[in-house]
């Protein structure tokens, strides 16, 4: 059996990330791929916020330039909300109501 998926990429949609580590449940970035994706969606102008609760936030920002936060801003509604890595907070925060966070037709 085939799978497809498409992915439909918005000009100026709202993206968040969920994790910036290279691995769950530990504060490694060193070879995270959430960069690439960064820099992915950074070319199609989208507007990109990263909930990481295990990074350094000064560091990644002193390092990279990239904003991380400690929070997910729950009055926000996002085009495409996307867990990349699978960290055992996420799944201790079931009391969100993460389809909240997306916006109608979001991914």
């Amino acid at each position: 059996m085939k799978c497809v998926v498409k992915i439909f990429l918005f000009k100026k949609a709202n993206f968040l990330i969920l994790g910036f580590t290279f691995k769950e449940n530990c504060p490694d970035i060193r070879n995270t791929k959430v960069l690439d994706m960064l820099h992915i969606l950074n070319s199609y102008e989208m507007d990109v916020d990263i909930f990481d609760p295990w990074v350094d936030q000064y560091f990644v920002k002193e390092k990279y330039g990239i904003e991380i936060s400690g929070k997910v801003n729950l009055d926000k509604k996002y085009t495409v909300v996307s867990s990349t890595v699978a960290y055992k907070q996420f799944l201790e925060m079931r009391l969100i109501d993460w389809k909240a966070l997306v916006k109608e037709n979001g991914i």
